[in-house]
Order: C-alpha cells, then sequence, then structure tokens
C-alpha cells in the first residue's frame, strides 16, 4: 500500500503539510535535543572557565550586574574582544540562579540549545522546502558529536548564543525585504563580538539565495566586501583597545595555522560522525540500550512517514550546488581558530568545532535525504533501507551525547567527594593560607572535563565569605608529581611555581611568578588509602624537617556562599 494513502487515511491532517506537522517535528526535535545534551541535567554543575564567573554572577546583585556589564562593553582588553560573550554568561548565570539555583541556571541553558535547535530547523526548511531534509539537517546539528561542550555552562552562554545570532543573520539575509539585509549586518557583528569563530560562515549565505550565476556572484562580492570592512573595524578597535590577542599576532603564523584547521577540522568535523558511532556500538548493549530501541524506532518513525516527499527532487542541481556549499561552510568554520587544534574532539578544546555545526547540518540535511532516497528498488513495503541506516546512525549518536552526559556528572561528584572531604581538615584557615594537596589518588579528571586541576585556586574563595579585613584570601592547589625536589629554597622558605604547583598560571588566581611562603602558613593535605589526612607532624624533605601549619583548635567561623551550598552537601 501506498504510504501516501496511509498517512491520508489515518492521519489526514497530521501529516498534511500543516502546522500540526511542523509542531509534532520540533516537538520531536526538542525532545531528542534534551535527551541528548539535558537527560542528567539535575546531576550538572560547574567546570574548568566557569568558576572564574559563575560563582560570581551567582551572587551578584542586579546594580552590580549592570555596573559590571557596562564595564567590560567598554573594555575590549578585558574580554578578549568579546564583550557580550562575558556578559552573557554572567548575565544568564544570574537570571537562571534566581529562578532555581544550578538547576534553573541550566533551564536557561537548555532555553538557549532549544531556540538553535529551531532556528536550524526552519532556516534548513526555508532554503529546502523538505521536510525530510530539515528534520535530518536538525539531527546532525544536535547530535554532533565532535563539539563536547554543549553541556559546559561557559560554552552554552558565551559560545552558543554566537550561533544564535549568527543563524538570526541566515534568516535575516535571505528575507526579501532589503531592510532585513542590513538587519542581517547587525546580528553578524553582535555574533563577532560575541565569540568570533563563526563569522566566516556568513560569507556562505549569498550561495542561499535562488537567484541567476550572474546575480549571485555580484552579491558575494558585495557581501564578501561588507563583512571584510566589518572584521576590520572590529579588529581596529581590538587593537587600538590594546587587546593582546590582536596585538601581539603574527600575520604568517595565523595564516598557517588558519589553513591547517581548515583541512584537518573539516575532515575531523564530518569523520565523528562514524567514529562516536562506533564508539556508541559497543555500549549500547551494556547500558542504554532500551532508549537506543525506542529512539531508533522513534526516528526511523519520523524519517519514515517524511520520505517519499522528495521522491524524484534527489538529484536537482540546486540540491547539489546545497551540499557544496555546505562543506564550504564546514570549511569557514575554521580560519579564525588559531588558537586551538582542530584534531581535538573532547573536553573544552573541542568548541573549536562549535562553527562547523552550521556546514554539517546543510551538508549533513542533503547527504541524509539522498541517501534515505537513494535507488527506489531498495524499498521494502513502506521502509527505506536509508532511512534505516540514518535512524541506526543518530540513535547511535544520542547514545553517545548521554554517555558524554555520564562524564560530566562524574566529574561534578568527583568535585563534590574532594571538596566535601577536604573542608573539614582546613576548618582553621587564617588571612594568607596555602592548602596544597598531594596529587596522588585525587579524581583529577575526566574524560570530557578537567577536576581538581587547574582552577582549584579558584574555587575555595566562591565557597566561604572570608572576613573583608583579610588580604590574601586562602586558596588550594595541587602539587605537581616531583614537588619534593623544588620546593625547599635556600632559606627555608617554600617555593611556590610552576614546578611545584599544578595549577600554576599567569591568567589564574595563583603567583604570577615564583613566590615563597613560610612553612607555618602552609597546610599540607596527604593520601592515606584513597582517604585525604592532614600532616600534623614535621615532613622530611631533602633530609630537612618542614613544620607545616599544625591542626589548631582556632576555628573560623565562616559561612556559605551559594556555590557553598551547593557543593558542600552532603552528596547522596
Amino acid at each position: 500500500m501506498n504510504l501516501k494513502i496511509i498517512k491520508q487515511n489515518i492521519y489526514p491532517k497530521l501529516f498534511n503539510h500543516s502546522f500540526s506537522n511542523d509542531l509534532i517535528i520540533l516537538l520531536f526535535l526538542i525532545i531528542t535535543n534534551f535527551l541528548a545534551h539535558f537527560r542528567l541535567y539535575h546531576n550538572f554543575g560547574l567546570y574548568e572557565d566557569d568558576y572564574f564567573r559563575i560563582p560570581e554572577a551567582m551572587e551578584m546583585s542586579l546594580h552590580e550586574l549592570k555596573e559590571l556589564s557596562q564595564y567590560l562593553l567598554l573594555k575590549a582588553n578585558a574580554t578578549q574582544g568579546r564583550p557580550l560573550h562575558i556578559i552573557f554568561i554572567y548575565l544568564f548565570s544570574f537570571i537562571g540562579a534566581k529562578l532555581g539555583g544550578i538547576n534553573g541556571i541550566y533551564l536557561i541553558a537548555i532555553v538557549i540549545t532549544t531556540m538553535n535547535v529551531l532556528l536550524i530547523y526552519f532556516l534548513l526548511w526555508r532554503i529546502s522546502h523538505s521536510y525530510l531534509t530539515s528534520i535530518t539537517g536538525s539531527l546532525c546539528f544536535i547530535l554532533f558529536p565532535a563539539d563536547t561542550t554543549k553541556i559546559w555552562l561557559t560554552s552554552l552562554f558565551g559560545l552558543q548564543t554566537a550561533l544564535t545570532f549568527i543563524l538570526i543573520a541566515f534568516h535575516l539575509y535571505i528575507s526579501k525585504k532589503p531592510i532585513f539585509l542590513y538587519l542581517s549586518y547587525l546580528f553578524i557583528l553582535l555574533s563577532l563580538i560575541t565569540y568570533e569563530t563563526p563569522f566566516f560562515v556568513f560569507l556562505t549565505a549569498a550561495l542561499l539565495k535562488q537567484k541567476r550565476r550572474i546575480k549571485i556572484y555580484w552579491e558575494l562580492l558585495l557581501h564578501s566586501i561588507t563583512l571584510f570592512i566589518i572584521i576590520s573595524l572590529v579588529s581596529l578597535w581590538r587593537s587600538l583597545s590594546g587587546e593582546s590577542r590582536v596585538a601581539n599576532l603574527d600575520l604568517w603564523d595565523s595564516m598557517q595555522r588558519a589553513l591547517s584547521n581548515m583541512l584537518i577540522g573539516t575532515s575531523v568535523s564530518i569523520k565523528s560522525y562514524f567514529t562516536s558511532s562506533w564508539q556508541s556500538l559497543f555500549l549500547v548493549f551494556y547500558e542504554n540500550l532500551f532508549i537506543f530501541v525506542i529512539v531508533f524506532f522513534i526516528i526511523c518513525l519520523v524519517i519514515i512517514l517524511h520520505y517519499q516527499e522528495d521522491v524524484g527532487n534527489t538529484f536537482l542541481p540546486q540540491n547539489l550546488k546545497l551540499i557544496s556549499t555546505g562543506i564550504l561552510m564546514v570549511i569557514l568554520a575554521y580560519p579564525l581558530t588559531l588558537n586551538l587544534s582542530a584534531t581535538e574532539i573532547h573536553g573544552t578544546w573541542s568548541r573549536i568545532h562549535l562553527s562547523a555545526t552550521l556546514g554539517v547540518a546543510f551538508l549533513g540535511g542533503y547527504v541524509c535525504a539522498i541517501i534515505i532516497n537513494f535507488n527506489h528498488f531498495w524499498r521494502i513495503k513502506l521502509f527505506s533501507i536509508g532511512a534505516i541506516i540514518i535512524s541506526f546512525l543518530f540513535s547511535l549518536l544520542l547514545i553517545y551525547g548521554i554517555n558524554i552526559q555520564k562524564d560530566y556528572a562524574l566529574n561534578w561528584q568527583y568535585q563534590k567527594e574532594f571538596w566535601q572531604e577536604i573542608t573539614p581538615l582546613i576548618s582553621d584557615l587564617d588571612d594568607g593560607d596555602l592548602v596544597l594537596v598531594e596529587p596522588t589518588g585525587i579524581n583529577l579528571t575526566t574524560k570530557e572535563m578537567r577536576a581538581n586541576h587547574w582552577n582549584t585556586p579558584a574555587i575555595l574563595p566562591h565557597l566561604y565569605n572570608f572576613p573583608s579585613d583579610w588580604k590574601s584570601f586562602p586558596k588550594v592547589y595541587i602539587l605537581t608529581n616531583n614537588w619534593q625536589d623544588h620546593i625547599i629554597t635556600n632559606d627555608h622558605l617554600l617555593l611556590m611555581s610552576k614546578s611545584t604547583l599544578e595549577s600554576s598560571s599567569a591568567h589564574l588566581p595563583v603567583p604570577f611568578s615564583e613566590s615563597t611562603i613560610p612553612s607555618n602558613k602552609v597546610i599540607l593535605i596527604q593520601i592515606n588509602n584513597g582517604n585525604l589526612i592532614r600532616a600534623n607532624s614535621p615532613f622530611k624533605i631533602k633530609d630537612k624537617q618542614i613544620a607545616f601549619k599544625t591542626n589548631s583548635t582556632k576555628k573560623v567561623d565562616l559561612s556559605k556562599k551559594s556555590l557553598g551550598r551547593l557543593m558542600l552537601n552532603p552528596i547522596p
């Protein structure tokens, strides 16, 4: 029986090109996005760079937020030329915290990613006029595996918002009214001062319009000139304001890195769909099997109910042109990724592939439509072999996303366990004290995020309200593996440097250069049978007895901040 007849008989209105059909598709995409990235959001916390802005935003007043935002808008050198990037992190963290603490912050994050999913779906629909292409392209966008930072709040608020602006710019650009075209450049400017890497992807906007070839070339030229003027003015503004990355830019080295990332990044981002699916295949039968089966059935059903709409249109030259445009969009996602490696597909560095999600959505949508509709003789009654293959691939990618979530949840658990165990040992902290923790036996990292590592010094001041008259708030550092070889100076002081502190870095709240501290201002935390203990007796280092600060009866009564109440609550 013909599939169209079945749809007309069983769902006479639902699967006609109608609002109800769009509503069901959008609901399907929204749920898929939630399952792939936020199913475990109640178990998520803060990670790496999050600690330098989000805890502060959670404690802010509205007046403080307003003053900080005004300052950041005027100081490019304090924002790396991305004022909106930092403002959005503070703003959305502030709003989310007021709505419901850390869960409220993640609900804001869910709204942002959902908005991007809706924008890419309607953009694909406006270009292709095909439900099948729009659905599969949106799934490629949602389940893109090379960028694993969609859970990371710093990325969600500071990077995903740049994608929001560029998607709005695409919508405005392909609209027929000239005023919308001019507005599109405003939004691409907003994207540029939020996060710059998606900028060049917008070059392809001129190729998405339905025009004769000569008119497309002329429009592409004008479009390119306009974008060149925009990025030149922004670069000049950043340079004049003293933003170091622009002022110290090596043009030749930057061109080499850009070309390398364009070649490697394009390959990695496309290949990641297959490598990540292959990794998930071995995990499906050990966990998430039930979810996999349900998701596979639903995705397959949604695709099959729409695949006949494209029959006869699959190999149109227009579609091949848009596939080429998709490839170009992926390539143009990498010219401005100058300080990251395009081989990274895990952790915070995988954000290098952020901008490629736009191109793979276009490329994937059209390629999937071709595969699903390829060769009518491959169809078995109501089914398409291509639909089954594509649905299987997407289902594996969703499981891959769930495994990424588990990694984030485990990382947060490691952090909470560490701080809940260490804070009772250091209840006698005083002004200027340092806490040094031996690294052996500490859960330092998971696959996607580093925990109790380079950002550790930033955390303790966000857990407690220290007395305002203290000159230097106490901090916690993880020691290097060979710290005992370097920590003793000739004056019997303890050396704080990159050779002794794992988290020593100039852009963190740690000593900007080598410094020393008396041993009686240092608390040493050791590992014994997997448990943290405090060294209260003299410690022998290089035949010298070092007397670290011993546990005293003096306790400082410190109230907890929002992050302290979040992290130091007992783990269920």
